[in-house]
């Protein structure tokens, strides 16, 4: 963790100013070296060997849920084609007020 707490503090985000790190995320880092008994590497490597791990591990989940990530996207997007109350109510003031809704 200390290794990794010092090496972060040389990375810069321009201006000179550095980025804040959350202590879980740095804890996240160090629990992932000790499992996957990475310590020996410099703290540079075993950053990398963690986002590659995430990386891997979010591609994997995403190939057992693409229907649910589908879904999700399809709601979060608006599709589907059901239109809400709102959308109803909308047609019928432009109908009261003689506009046409297409």
């Amino acid at each position: 963790e200390a290794k990794i707490r010092e090496w972060l503090t040389t990375i810069s985000i321009g201006n000179g100013a550095h980025r804040g790190w959350d202590d879980t995320q740095i804890l996240d880092i160090a629990k992932f070296a000790e499992a996957h008994k990475l310590e020996q590497l410099k703290a540079e490597d075993i950053y990398r060997r963690y986002v590659e791990y995430q990386v891997e591990k979010a591609s994997q989940e995403a190939e057992t849920t693409p229907s649910q990530t589908h879904r999700k996207e399809s709601r979060d997007a608006g599709g589907g084609g059901e239109a809400s109350d709102s959308d109803d109510n909308d047609d019928d003031e432009d109908e009261k007020e003689g506009r046409k809704s297409w």
